[in-house]
Formats: C-alpha cells, sequence, structure tokens
C-alpha cells in the first residue's frame, strides 16, 4: 500500500523520474517539496559527471547549491566516497566533490501544517519553486548534453 502521494512537473523527453523537475509529495504527516533529479540511473549519472567536466558548469553547479544551502534549502547527502575516474584530471578542483552525488537536487520538507490545507500552498510551492529555478535549468541542460 502507498503511504505517499507525490506530483511531479518534468521538462525533457527522458522517462519522468531522469528528467529536471519539480516536485512535490507528501505523506499523513510531512510534505516535501524538490527540484532536480532525485536519484541517477547509471545513464544519467554518466551523462552528469561527463558536464562536470566543464569548468564553468561545475562552478555554475556549484554556486547554484551554495545559493540554495544559503536560503536554507537541502542537499542529497553524497553517495560516493571517491572521485570517478573519468574525472581524476580534475582532482585538485575544490567543486570536484560534486561528482560524489548519486542525485542531484534541493528540497525542503514541512510538516502537514495549516499553509498546506489552504491556497496558500500555492504561494509557498511558487516561492521555493522561484528560488530553485536556476538548478532545474541546470539539471535540464546537462540532461541534454
Amino acid at each position: 500500500m502507498k503511504d505517499k502521494i507525490g506530483l511531479i512537473f518534468w521538462q525533457g523527453n527522458a522517462h519522468r523520474m531522469q528528467s529536471s523537475s519539480f516536485y512535490m509529495h507528501y505523506t499523513k504527516d510531512t510534505y516535501f517539496i524538490a527540484t532536480g533529479i532525485r536519484n541517477f540511473k547509471p545513464e544519467i549519472l554518466k551523462k552528469y559527471r561527463l558536464y562536470l567536466k566543464n569548468e564553468t558548469k561545475r562552478i555554475e553547479l556549484y554556486n547554484i547549491l551554495e545559493n540554495l544551502k544559503e536560503k536554507g534549502y537541502k542537499l542529497p547527502p553524497k553517495k560516493f566516497k571517491n572521485i570517478p575516474k573519468v574525472l581524476s584530471d580534475y582532482k585538485e578542483d575544490i567543486h570536484i566533490d560534486l561528482s560524489t552525488y548519486g542525485a542531484i537536487f534541493a528540497f525542503e520538507e514541512f510538516k502537514i501544517d495549516k499553509t498546506f490545507y489552504t491556497l496558500n500552498i500555492v504561494d509557498r510551492c511558487f516561492k521555493i519553486y522561484s528560488d530553485m529555478k536556476d538548478l532545474q535549468e541546470w539539471v535540464y541542460k546537462m540532461t541534454l548534453s
């Protein structure tokens, strides 16, 4: 039996869960609002790592994520301990640590509150998705590479 309901608005031709998206799910106790891709399958992980070879794109993603963290949004935990071989030439780059993620998304989670039951939920989602738009666009461009 399912324990959550999810809504996803994705951009791209790939499977919805492997496309850049604005996402929300809720359970009886909490709701979760996110942008990005929540789990890279091998094909997208490979694209992501190759995309990170471009220094401009690495720095751009780093800055986007730092900006989101400053606003209080959370990021997924890093999945891998080591820099992948495809990026071994970049080990000295301070941004290469981005290659240890198994997904790229930002999120905020809330306990079910009064906002959830009113039209103010639309405003809350719009504010969060507006804050995360640069991440959504970065991830979308990466999936096209």
